[in-house]
């Protein structure tokens, strides 16, 4: 009898331990590290919204230490070449030197701009700089993306954009990202290939690059243009 009393108490402990283990691990996050960040200044009903949360939630963009994004800032193209670089996800570590004198090392961009320099996605000027601190324009993102992302580059026909000729070189990146649904134009009829990229709005063409070209980590549904970029 009391064997059989100890048996019976040893089986609800047994029975009870197991329960409280299975809680435990019903109750632990699937992914803890796959956290959507949320900036003050970046909030769900602006077009970049999900362009942003999207990146930064994977690590590619980042904010601000006071909590913010900025996203009307324009942004340099030495930053500009370390979110492409982390969105490609490249090499940036075995890398060749591009041999920029204006890009030492040191320099805390540097293994991103090789990176993209070695994948033949950007360059530098004909005086052997890079200009890491100069803004990036809507011209040269536009071509940085349609090579970075593979794109096949399509022949100027279309475009809506008055302020965009043939005799331009980047007129066939612009028509290749306006015909994959990539950029809408500053407005209904302009592109202003000569303007600086802000933060929410390099978000936004990288976002909807990876879309057009299924590079995007996400679940795939269909989207929507909101806003002008």
């Amino acid at each position: 009898m009391k064997k059989h009393n100890l048996y019976a108490k040893l089986l609800k402990l047994t029975v009870a331990a197991s329960l409280a283990i299975g809680v435990s691990f019903a109750t632990a996050p699937i992914n803890s590290e796959a956290k959507e960040k949320s900036f003050s200044d970046v909030s769900v009903d602006q077009h970049f919204y999900e362009s942003v949360t999207s990146l930064s939630s994977r690590g590619i963009i980042n904010g601000y230490e006071d909590g913010s994004f900025r996203p009307g800032k324009n942004i340099s193209r030495a930053h500009a070449a370390k979110i492409i670089s982390l969105a490609l996800d490249l090499d940036t570590v075995n890398v060749k030197n591009p041999g920029f004198t204006d890009v030492p090392k040191s320099h805390p961009y540097y293994g991103h701009i090789a990176a993209l320099v070695n994948a033949g996605i950007i360059k530098g000027y004909d005086n052997n700089t890079f200009k890491p601190t100069a803004n990036l324009t809507r011209a040269h993102i536009a071509q940085i993306l349609v090579l970075g992302f593979d794109m096949e580059k399509q022949k100027l026909s279309n475009l809506p954009f008055k302020d965009i000729n043939n005799k331009q070189w980047y007129a066939d990146y612009i028509q290749t990202l306006y015909s994959n649904e990539i950029t809408t134009g500053k407005t209904a009829t302009t592109f202003e290939a000569n303007s600086f990229v802000t933060r929410g709005q390099i978000a936004s063409f990288i976002y909807r690059s990876e879309l057009a070209t299924n590079q995007n980590p996400g679940n795939g549904e269909d989207f929507e243009i909101i806003g002008v970029d």
